[in-house]
């Protein structure tokens, strides 16, 4: 936030004013993007600001100036249009006697599309991190639930909305095939499908030789 007061950082009192906090926004390092585009939305209404009821060009105001160049200076940088968006979740599967079933999930929101559970990466976090948070969110099943093959992943790309996004997925199967998911108000419904079955419902090509790659792993898990 803009403002001249002391904030305590690593357990170190730091005493800024506001040209101070200028530079030093400017050499903390790079913010996370959700704060650079909170700013950048601020900056759009605050060409000019209110104060005691008088409208105050930021020109005038050279501490408030320098400030809002050094975020422009970061957000060039990041180039934030172009930046993909990253995501990540799991494929869970099961097994029922002989059969291999993969969960899908059926979203609340726009085409209500059908996929593993999955979510954005927050700012700090790590995929395999968000991959369990978006889990346990999603379809209340924890880590204690799946056996997780770590070094079975895939990672695939695609646009969505003409902006590019990346998603991670790791292969996970559930310890008590009976155990059923626990769903969020992200999604609707949820189904436990055959591979083919699984593939008709994602849809999207990427998505359904995920699945044929992944479900060539589990056979040879037997």
């Amino acid at each position: 936030s803009y403002r001249g007061e002391t904030e305590i950082q690593n357990e170190k009192e730091i005493t800024t004013t506001p040209n101070e906090n200028a530079r030093y926004v400017r050499n903390a390092g790079a913010p996370s993007r959700d704060c650079i585009k909170c700013f950048l939305k601020f900056l759009n209404f605050i060409f000019y600001i209110t104060r005691e009821n008088e409208h105050i060009q930021i020109e005038n105001q050279p501490e408030i100036a320098d400030f809002c160049l050094h975020f422009f200076h970061l957000a060039s940088f990041y180039d934030l249009q172009a930046m993909a968006k990253r995501a990540a979740g799991l494929v869970i599967f099961r097994r029922i006697g002989e059969q291999i079933q993969y969960l899908l999930l059926r979203a609340s929101y726009g085409d209500f599309h059908w996929s593993s559970p999955k979510g954005h990466v927050d700012p700090g976090e790590d995929d395999f991190t968000t991959a369990l948070r978006e889990t346990k969110e999603e379809a209340g099943y924890s880590e204690e639930d799946l056996i997780i093959y770590h070094d079975k992943k895939k990672v695939l790309n695609y646009k969505v909305n003409d902006k590019p996004k990346v998603v991670i997925y790791w292969l996970a199967q559930l310890k008590d095939p009976n155990k059923e998911p626990m769903l969020s108000d992200e999604h609707v419904e949820m189904k436990w499908l055959s591979k083919d079955d699984a593939k008709r419902t994602v849809g999207y090509k990427d998505n359904q030789d995920m699945i044929d790659e992944f479900h060539e792993i589990i056979l040879k898990l037997q």
